[in-house]
């Protein structure tokens, strides 16, 4: 099966690949991700190589997103293919209401232009606060 994923190659220097998705593993769950999060903090510090976020490159950025389970290992309990989640890097403050998704978006694009916003992450001196990669743009 194959599935798309940014790869920052080197400071603010990402490309989408198209890469084999590996064996699932026994402890694993396969999601198929709708929105992914850029985070203008962490990921701007991973572009800029910034002291309290050092990167080895090649990486692959992201921590936050939605998206569906497809596929589970013979040892998950919990999720079931076709349930539907999110992970979010504090998802308290998300669950509790005091961060809004309103709040912490302020564009949805195409995973295909995430050289240019990874770029503009290093760039400007006032980034998005959030951007969230449209996955189903690609399907």
């Amino acid at each position: 099966m194959k599935n798309y994923r940014i790869i920052m190659e080197s400071l603010s220097n990402a490309t989408l690949k198209e890469v084999e998705v590996p064996e699932l593993k026994p402890d694993q769950v396969l999601i198929r991700n709708f929105y992914t999060i850029v985070s203008a903090g962490t990921e701007r510090a991973w572009s800029m190589d910034m002291p309290n976020a050092h990167s080895t490159f090649p990486c692959m950025p992201g921590y936050c997103g939605a998206g569906e389970v497809v596929k589970v290992g013979d040892r998950v309990m919990v999720n079931r293919a076709g349930h539907q989640l999110y992970s979010v890097k504090d998802e308290k403050l998300v669950a509790n209401g005091k961060i809004k998704a309103s709040m912490i978006l302020s564009e949805i694009v195409s995973p295909q232009r995430g050289h240019e916003i990874y770029r503009m992450l290093a760039e400007e001196k006032n980034p998005s606060l959030g951007i969230a990669f449209d996955w189903t743009t690609l399907a």
